[in-house]
């Protein structure tokens, strides 16, 4: 078998370098003995470039003519957006599709609803794996899809990062930024009550491309190995953005949640539900309790995922 796995599009957010990451485990686990080659399909497909190309005309023909099957590594796809510059287009090349981790884009309204139903429903796709059981409980027809969880979960397994001991004791401040003076002061803010208790505070962005670049121990990491590492050997993170939380639960770290999912039933809060954590906004969490969770979750998805692929 072999099979062209599609990368979600890493260069505007890390958080979908780390489902990448994930989705890389998950995909050579459930084929040990397929050769696989990976691709990310292009930002500049979306309707903010007026390029729209997913791949040049080359790349699309070398897939077609090369491969058995398209794995698709997925977050929040399930908008009209992503639907109509994305999946159609794959779904034109021809191959079956199997997709992992798709979730709805943020908003869990109306349009996003529709939007995966309409995935699922694309006449190629022959799997849909949800990351959350919200997005899975949006399908009208569910018989070709499962409810699994986030990619980025499996992330650590293909990072494997390393344990730098004996260094400064860091604390982390990642923020969502838009440019808005207000959310920068807040960083500040929080960057200043830190540093009575750490050795040294940063912070950071989960863009590529920051809006501030003059900020006292502002850290720019366009490498998203490297911020995983960094987020795994700092001594407390805060943050905004669920995949960093991700990255500190499964990485041990204790962190503070300040993103406005909150209560394990709004949007992609519910990502951490399978691992028994309740994501509330405000409250500090030590990654180490959920260690054994997130073990026992990622070894039911394969065992779960791998009976389902094979059903007919």
């Amino acid at each position: 078998m072999k099979i062209a796995a599609i990368m979600s599009s890493g260069g505007l957010n890390q958080g979908n370098n780390f489902i990448n990451f994930g989705g890389q485990t998950v995909v050579e686990r459930l084929n040990p003995d397929s050769n696989i080659e990976y691709f990310e399909f292009y930002d500049s497909c979306l309707p903010q470039w007026k390029t729209r190309e997913i791949f040049t005309k080359s790349t699309i023909n070398y897939i077609k003519s090369n491969f058995d099957l398209i794995y698709m590594f997925q977050g929040s796809g399930g908008s009209p957006m992503i639907r109509d510059y994305v999946f159609k287009p794959i779904n034109e090349i021809g191959l079956p599709i199997i997709i992992l981790g798709l979730g709805c884009g943020g908003t869990y309204d109306q349009g996003e609803i529709q939007a995966i139903n309409d995935i699922h429903n694309l006449s190629n796709v022959k799997k849909l794996i949800t990351r959350d059981a919200k997005a899975y409980g949006f399908l009208k027809d569910n018989t070709k899809a499962y409810s699994g969880i986030d990619l980025a979960f499996f992330a650590r397994d293909t990072i494997k990062p390393r344990k730098e001991d004996g260094g400064e004791n860091y604390a982390v401040v990642n923020y969502e930024p838009h440019g808005l003076p207000t959310e920068l002061n807040g960083a500040y803010d929080l960057k200043q009550q830190l540093e009575q208790h750490y050795d040294k505070v940063y912070i950071v962005e989960n863009n590529v491309n920051p809006s501030n670049r003059s900020i006292d121990n502002f850290v720019q990491i366009g490498y998203a190995r490297e911020l995983w590492n960094f987020y795994a050997n700092a001594s407390y993170v805060i943050t905004t953005r669920v995949h960093s939380a991700i990255c500190c639960v499964t990485s041990g770290v204790k962190f503070t949640y300040l993103g406005s999912d909150s209560g394990g039933k709004k949007g992609r809060n519910c990502l951490f539900n399978e691992i028994g954590l309740t994501l509330q906004t405000g409250e500090e969490f030590d990654g180490k309790e959920y260690l054994e969770n997130i073990d026992k979750a990622k070894e039911n998805y394969i065992q779960n995922i791998e009976v389902f692929l094979n059903e007919e």
